[in-house]
């Protein structure tokens, strides 16, 4: 069966929202992927879940990745470099999340920064019109 991009995006931002995790690795398959069946995806924050989702992600046929941020300017390198030994092509990178969601050809961000930046990068993403997802705990203790 053929996915469609539209029925990707909508399968992988309810699974991003609602558990965190990606499509398993399992879907992916070797076939070629038309461009306009691509999903083009940007992280913002590539030090830990962020860049794990990531790799997940460049498993599947259909994704390709848009760009890399972060405030970092050594884990940004380090993670592109990663990427580009996993796809054969460098990423954009970026210091600013918002010069990323500028970039016309981001369908979908990852965010992997901590938990107080999430509401804002959300929100920028959507008025972006690019799909995002994020992992945040669900409860807090507090003593």
């Amino acid at each position: 069966m053929k996915q469609s991009r539209r029925s990707f995006v909508k399968t992988t931002g309810v699974a991003l929202t609602a558990t965190g995790l990606g499509l398993p690795g399992a879907l992916a398959s070797p076939r070629r992927v038309a461009p306009s069946d691509r999903v083009r995806v940007g992280v913002i924050g590539c030090n830990g879940m962020g860049f794990s989702n990531l790799q997940s992600f460049l498993k599947m046929p259909e994704v390709e990745c848009a760009g890399l941020c972060d405030v970092d300017q050594r884990v940004l390198k380090r993670r592109a470099a990663d990427v580009e030994e996993m796809t054969s092509s460098r990423p954009p990178l970026y210091g600013d999340f918002r010069r990323m969601l500028d970039a016309d050809d981001v369908d979908a961000v990852i965010i992997g920064t901590p938990d107080h930046w999430h509401c804002l990068m959300m929100v920028a993403s959507r008025n972006a019109r690019s799909w995002s997802g994020l992992r945040s705990t669900t409860t807090a203790s507090y003593r």
